[in-house]
């Protein structure tokens, strides 16, 4: 069953990164799915200790990176950099044509890049194992040591890159690239802090009585996370492709311009899925792949 939803969460990757999104990530979800399913998944728990040893890795990439960019700091550079970032064509195309032929390459090699966070997906299943977020009352010092911890790293790795962005640093050619690998790496602790703040939120939660219509609502999107996933897709090809609204470069203020419509089309999706939890309805994609994976027993 596992395999067989995995199977088909690739293929929903296949179309969307084909037709709209070549950053897909479900092509690569559905693939470590399949490959974590059949190698790891009833393996002993000397297996589910291996991406303790990969956090212990990541952090001391975190730490040279840090020295990197700190020794820099402290010289004087041979001149600035921007950060180095790369438009991609489909992105650019000025077609929906041009766009597709762009993203049959695009998108395959996008999959490849990201299948090394299968390590990420160990590091959450050895969280399951441990019922790290089940049991929320037995395990607050460790959420409140992986929030703090997690969340520390990855602004004082992404400090830099901020600052780059924001015009008040200038790196050399090459520390530039150094400052953006940093930033990347810390992000992971990011995401490690994320889900021990939200534990954390959760255990504090469940104390009171009280019906909380926000949380509901945050509940109800990540209940349809795959509908509103490809929702936000569908909204940024119509605001921001070239053949279509174009909404960036015809604005005074591209940045702003993004912030804006970022958190309307975000909006859009919890009240969406708030209206769906309240009158019962699952959620498009996640009616659609649930009756691939189950057939027409699931109800």
């Amino acid at each position: 069953m596992l395999v067989r939803r995995n199977a088909w969460l690739f293929a929903f990757g296949l179309v969307h990164g084909v037709l709209l999104f070549s950053g897909d990530i479900l092509g690569a979800y559905g693939l470590v799915g399949i490959g974590f399913t059949l190698l790891l998944l009833q393996r002993g728990h000397r297996v589910y200790r291996v991406p303790l040893v990969y956090l212990a890795f990541a952090a001391m990439t975190v730490v040279v990176l840090a020295v990197v960019v700190a020794a820099w700091l402290v010289s004087d550079p041979a001149g600035p950099s921007a950060i180095p970032t790369s438009d991609s064509p489909s992105m650019a195309a000025g077609g929906f044509t041009a766009a597709i032929a762009a993203r049959l390459t695009e998108w395959p090699l996008t999959v490849l890049s990201m299948l090394p966070f299968v390590l990420f997906v160990w590091v959450g299943a050895w969280a399951a194992r441990q019922r790290v977020l089940e049991e929320l009352q037995d395990h607050r010092r460790l959420l409140r040591w992986g929030a703090a911890t997690g969340l520390g790293v990855a602004v004082a790795g992404g400090l830099p890159m901020g600052l780059l962005a924001g015009g008040f640093l200038q790196v050399d050619a090459e520390t530039g690239p150094a400052v953006k690998l940093l930033y990347e790496a810390s992000g992971f602790f990011g995401g490690i802090g994320y889900l021990c703040l939200f534990g954390l939120l959760a255990l504090a939660l469940t104390r009171s009585r009280r019906k909380n219509v926000v949380v509901g609502a945050l509940a109800a999107l990540g209940q349809r996370s795959l509908s509103g996933y490809l929702f936000q897709t569908l909204a940024w090809t119509v605001l921001a492709s070239p053949f279509l609204l174009s909404l960036g470069p015809g604005s005074a203020s591209p940045t702003f311009t993004a912030a804006i419509a970022a958190v309307a089309v975000w909006l859009s999706t919890v009240v969406a899925a708030y209206a769906m939890q309240r009158r019962a309805y699952r959620g498009p994609a996640e009616t659609v792949l649930r009756r691939l994976t189950y057939g027409r027993r699931d109800r």
